[in-house]
């Protein structure tokens, strides 16, 4: 167990520093496009005290000092091909980012949208004997759940206790200081693949940088556009990026899940392009000024000539350009809703998706989903952050927003307990009989593959 998560540990030592100096940088790294922030930890330049990493913590400050973003090079799918080519993307967006800021920092926290995310659920429990929770006790309750230290081909990037269980009571987000008889938590971890994190690293190894963490895209962008009670009641984020859409489910301010899949507005552009046979860049022009998803009668009027040096040029109405959009975004709605479905997500009950991303601003985008899920939708911008650019709120840089307030206030995860690693030796360590449900939401009616260890 000494060695266990040493590579997760590492990075959270690189974050505390940065912390602790009182600058660190995020970097989003998308199909599209590589977003950059460079973040002051606190409102002001005093001496700063790092705590430890945890939900439960009093709200630090945190203010944006720098930001930029540049078009992606070597990324496919949300995950870097080609080191070399990312890594001038990367150096191009952090020479405007610190130049802006009149800082800089070596350290990064990435965000992932890439397609090799897999989300698992383990369960542990320890007695606690009447006595109060203590950290001791979270410890042996995780190391309880019999999480592995690694995966063949996958590496976790979170592993972060969800919820605790107290003897029958569920839904306690801290259980530090109540007492009880046993003690469960459950703990949701997300891995990626091997490969795909080791380019990444090449990459920041080429770029001269210190891999501080990496997060799941679409859990950042819950945390800048959900709500309050949505994070709290239960809600599913969707983000429709570039190459891939990401989703994750949160419920008492925790992720229970993540999928992603490689449908995205990339695939309406090359549509537009196949259809009517011109550039990538013209395409991606008419998607954004001129496409929707709804027709009117209108709409059949000619609206532009495509650009082409014959005599007959193609004549393209508003309606021959819905016509090839509609289907594609219908296609992305369908795979959302077999990713819910999978999840048990009462698709059209109470609880409510939102949609963020460049892939949602389509118009007509949120009308047709709100005929496919029901009412309970809504299209999210992130929170706006002290010194954060009001003209890039908007839903293309949710996931940035997202990393710049999780390094300001990062989430537990099972490596952050120092009691971890050195577990009291001669505890008798019992196979839990019997799991008790930490959720009653009405959404969920029966487990899966990813929540059978925390749902009847």
């Amino acid at each position: 167990m000494k060695e266990q998560f040493k590579f997760q540990k590492r990075m959270r030592e690189y974050q505390n520093n940065a912390r602790s100096r009182g600058f660190i940088n995020v970097l989003d790294i998308g199909s599209s496009k590589i977003s950059s922030a460079l973040v002051q930890i606190g409102d002001t330049n005093s001496d700063r005290v790092v705590p430890k990493a945890g939900l439960f913590l009093p709200n630090l400050g945190c203010r944006v000092l720098g930001l930029y973003y540049t078009g992606s090079d070597g990324v496919e799918d949300g995950e870097v091909i080609d080191p070399v080519q990312t890594s001038n993307a990367i150096k191009k967006t952090l020479h405007h980012t610190f130049r802006i800021a009149g800082q800089r920092s070596n350290e990064v926290v990435i965000g992932f949208s890439g397609l090799t995310q897999s989300s698992s659920i383990y369960t542990g429990s320890t007695e606690l004997f009447g006595n109060q929770v203590t950290e001791k006790h979270i410890a042996k309750a995780i190391l309880d759940s019999k999480i592995p230290a690694s995966m063949e081909g996958c590496e976790f990037i979170h592993a972060q206790p969800i919820n605790f269980a107290i003897d029958h009571r569920g839904g306690i987000l801290d259980p530090r200081g109540q007492s009880g008889n046993r003690l469960t938590v459950s703990i949701n971890a997300v891995t990626i693949s091997t490969e795909a994190l080791e380019c990444i690293l090449e990459a920041l190894t080429i770029s001269k940088l210190n891999l501080a963490g990496l997060v799941s895209s679409a859990y950042a962008s819950g945390l800048s556009t959900l709500v309050e009670n949505e994070l709290e009641l239960g809600s599913v984020i969707v983000d429709v990026g570039h190459g891939v859409t990401n989703l994750a489910g949160f419920m008492k301010k925790h992720m229970l899940f993540t999928d992603s899949f490689n449908i995205g507005g990339q695939l309406v552009t090359s549509d537009i392009v196949e259809a009517f046979g011109v550039s990538g860049g013209f395409a991606e022009r008419l998607k954004i000024l001129q496409g929707g998803v709804t027709a009117t009668t209108r709409d059949d009027k000619i609206l532009f000539d495509a650009p082409d040096d014959r005599p007959n040029a193609l004549k393209i109405t508003r309606s021959d350009l819905i016509s090839v959009i509609r289907p594609r975004v219908e296609e992305i709605l369908e795979a959302i809703s077999h990713s819910l479905e999978a999840f048990e997500w009462d698709v059209g009950g109470t609880q409510p998706i939102v949609f963020t991303g460049g892939g949602s601003l389509i118009t007509g985008f949120d009308d047709l989903v709100r005929s496919k899920f029901g009412q309970g939708i809504r299209i999210g911008r992130p929170v706006q952050l002290t010194g954060y650019p009001s003209e890039k709120a908007e839903t293309p840089f949710s996931s940035l927003v997202g990393l710049c307030i999780l390094v300001a206030q990062p989430q537990d995860e099972v490596w952050d307990f120092d009691i971890f690693e050195n577990p009291q030796k001669g505890i008798p360590w019992e196979k839990i009989e019997e799991i008790f449900p930490l959720f009653s939401s009405e959404w969920i009616q029966k487990s899966n593959i990813y929540l059978k260890n925390i749902l009847h």
